[in-house]
């Protein structure tokens, strides 16, 4: 179903609708992305549609964190533009930094970078990126009709990001965060409110949600969080995946940050799948509307590093057939590692369950993950 190319191949703009895909093969011709020989990486690549398209986690690696922000920007936009695609249409940036006291330069840099187009965004820090990098990037761009949503309700952006852009029906919410004075309770609904807010300047609620990606200073704030959490999303909860970072920005205890569909409320299908565990909150295993399906974080509480990962890609293997698509649809991931240096124990596993048109894909390995675990991923698919 996917058409592939070679990244760097500028080939021309996609075709109206055409779904795309883009990567490059290793020797082995398997689709999963190296930095260099001795890195393991899967990145460097789009994935999508000539109207949606998402960007593997890139890595800055070389050089000061402004010229690896700058290099992996750089190299994000390129493949971007290969495909149609302009600075002024990425609507989303996922940031994952080594260190948060790096933030400043990062910051100027990407602000540099961006000039006056600011997209939706969010930035944690991780205990880890592949190659030891600086920073790893992951860009989401629309040629939808785009405009941003700004809510005098919720607090003005501390950098350069707006608090959320539309692109066509689909709004894109930048993380939110608050004082870390309140408590984990407190800020947790503070956070929850101003996503709120956000929604209400764009005509939606927290019922048009469909995903949510929410990080933790502490995973032992999760019971509070989840508490809070369940408050706003009583019936039909988003697709969710929560995780425990080294750091976040100004100290605070929660971070989220969401993705709505315009009429979601109404049109949204909840996937549950037979076979499945219970979610372990109040979240739903996926979410479908439009032809898209947004996965849950899937863990796998028993057994070894291989054993959970083959669990956690039946159950999601259990999602897509639920919801009519495959693996073979997906077009993004992200894989959270308790310790990157495994990750060759799962390449091959990944390739077998996505086959030739393997997603871009995002790794990073948090402080912690979910009771334990040693791995989680979620997706999102396109229904071709």
């Amino acid at each position: 179903m996917l058409r592939r190319s070679e990244s760097g191949s500028p080939n021309g703009a996609a075709t109206n609708g055409a779904p795309i895909n883009t990567g490059v093969l290793t020797e082995s011709g398997v689709r999963l992305l190296r930095m260099d020989s001795s890195k393991c990486l899967f990145g460097a690549g789009l994935c999508g549609t000539s109207k949606l398209v998402f960007t593997s986690g890139i890595l800055g690696a070389r050089g000061t964190v402004a010229e690896s922000t700058k290099e992996a920007l750089a190299h994000s936009l390129e493949m971007l533009q290969a495909k149609g695609f302009s600075l002024t249409d990425i609507v989303k940036a996922r940031v994952f930094l080594k260190s948060m006291g790096d933030f400043g330069a990062f910051n100027e840099a990407y602000a540099a970078f961006f000039g006056n187009h600011k997209p939706a965004r969010e930035c944690v820090q991780v205990a880890a990126l592949p190659g030891d990098a600086h920073l790893q990037v992951s860009l989401i761009a629309s040629a939808e009709p785009k405009n941003v949503v700004l809510s005098q309700e919720a607090p003005a952006p501390i950098g350069p990001y707006v608090q959320a852009y539309m692109a066509g029906s689909r709004l894109y919410l930048s993380g939110q965060i608050s004082s870390p004075e309140q408590g984990i309770e407190g800020q947790a609904q503070a956070v929850l409110r101003q996503l709120e807010a956000v929604l209400k300047s764009a005509g939606m609620g927290m019922a048009d949600v469909v995903k949510a990606n929410g990080y933790l200073d502490n995973f032992g704030d999760f019971g509070a969080m989840n508490q809070v959490y369940g408050t706003f999303f009583p019936q039909s909860p988003p697709a969710r995946e929560v995780v425990e970072m080294a750091m976040l920005p100004k100290g605070v205890g929660v971070e989220i940050s969401l993705i709505a569909e315009h009429g979601a409320a109404q049109s949204k299908r909840i996937i549950s799948a037979p076979g499945l565990p219970d979610p372990v909150g109040p979240y739903s295993h996926a979410v479908e509307i439009n032809g898209t399906v947004f996965t849950a974080g899937q863990i796998c509480k028993e057994g070894t590093l291989e054993e959970q990962a083959a669990t956690v890609l039946g159950n999601l293997k259990k999602v897509f057939a639920a919801a009519g698509t495959s693996p073979t649809d997906a077009v993004a991931a992200t894989v959270f590692l308790s310790d990157l240096g495994n990750l060759g124990k799962i390449e091959g596993p990944l390739s077998d369950f996505f086959g030739p048109s393997l997603p871009v894909i995002e790794v990073v390995q948090p402080a912690k993950l979910p009771f334990g675990v040693e791995v989680e991923i979620s997706c999102i698919a396109v229904k071709g």
